[in-house]
């Protein structure tokens, strides 16, 4: 029974950094698709520019394009990242209740034991009080 507040301490340890390295995923992520933005404003703030020459344009829309490809990329592999780590949270979630039932089980057993033998107790007082009185 005491390893069980142990095993618990250490998965929920385990569970806030998960939980910790999660929301910085996300908050990777969600800044990968804020400059995916600022690019598609940029172009277009560039292409609608007055005096804009064709040819450097062409040249600057494919370099803002090969941004956005790597940007894409990375926002692709963060997503197969968040969805491991969401999985392996969900796991480790599983894992903490298991183990709270399990002390909530052993704590509940624990008082019928207790609560059992203090009864027991009681009665031997009651059989030898009563023996004692009639004698």
């Amino acid at each position: 029974m005491e390893a069980i507040p142990v095993l618990i301490k250490s998965v929920r340890l385990q569970v806030d950094e998960m939980q910790r390295a999660l929301a910085g995923l996300e908050a990777e992520k969600s800044e990968l698709s804020k400059a995916l933005d600022r690019i598609d404003v940029e172009v277009k703030a560039e292409a609608s520019g007055p005096g804009t020459d064709p040819r450097l344009f062409a040249a600057y829309a494919e370099r803002k394009s090969t941004e956005k490809r790597q940007l894409l990329g990375r926002i692709a592999s963060l997503t197969q990242s968040l969805v491991a780590a969401r999985a392996a949270l969900a796991e480790s979630f599983i894992e903490l209740k298991k183990l709270e039932v399990l002390e909530e089980r052993l704590a509940t057993r624990e008082r019928l034991e207790a609560a059992r033998k203090e009864q027991s107790e009681l009665d031997e007082i009651a059989l030898s009080h009563s023996q004692r009185t009639r004698a």
